[in-house]
């Protein structure tokens, strides 16, 4: 066990490493414990069975993501600000994309990304200062020039479903500001996560929209 004082930008570094399920055979543990200019963290090395156990959701889906929610992200009404759910899902997405190899590395070799086309966040439960979230995605779709994904919030506490939040995200050619086929090797890796993921629970929130239903 170590303890570092580090910036924001280097433990969120960490979180994506640890996200990532790097190194082979053990990876970083990330908690968070503190905020403002410096950030306090514990790190721990942890076998991979061990982390895989703790942080994969219920349905086994990818794990993307931990946080302890900083009094930063609350708001008048006693709880997080739905501006800052997206902020916790976007480093989310982030995490994912590296595990389907859509990384920094890969941005700077091949001048490509990916841009957000649509967002719909639904909120479930609500999360208050201290708590503690983890995060999961699931490939619900993808195409020559886009995936589909959601992302979900857990609350470690109980295991509860907080929120969730669905992608549509383009392949973007940076140089052209256009649309782009991905390379196959990102092709071969989204389509062997949508396979394993065709084999669990679909969200109930996929496809979800706004409405009022009326009842007789």
């Amino acid at each position: 066990m170590r303890q570092l004082v580090v910036n924001p930008a280097g433990l969120f570094a960490c979180e994506s490493i640890y996200a990532s399920g790097w190194p082979a055979d053990h990876c970083w543990y990330v908690k968070y414990l503190g905020s403002g200019a410096e950030c306090r963290i514990t790190m721990q090395q942890m076998d991979r069975t061990e982390l895989s156990d703790e942080m994969h959701g219920p349905d086994g889906q990818l794990a993307t993501g931990r946080e302890i929610i900083p009094s930063e992200w609350t708001d008048y009404n006693g709880h997080m600000n739905v501006a800052y759910y997206v902020v916790a899902f976007d480093r989310a997405t982030d995490a994912y994309k590296d595990q389907v190899g859509i990384d920094k590395g890969y941005r700077e070799r091949t001048n490509h990304s990916t841009f957000a086309a649509e967002l719909h966040v639904v909120y479930l439960q609500e999360v208050r200062e201290g708590e503690e979230v983890y995060l999961t995605t699931y490939l619900l779709d993808w195409d020559a020039k886009r995936h589909h994904f959601i992302h979900s919030m857990w609350r470690v506490s109980d295991n509860k479903l907080c929120a969730t939040m669905e992608v549509m995200s383009l392949h973007i050619n940076l140089e052209a500001r256009r649309t782009a086929p991905w390379p196959t090797d990102i092709s071969e890796r989204l389509a062997a996560v949508h396979t394993e993921h065709q084999a669990l629970p679909r969200p109930e929130q996929a496809g979800r929209k706004a409405s009022l239903e009326r009842r007789g």
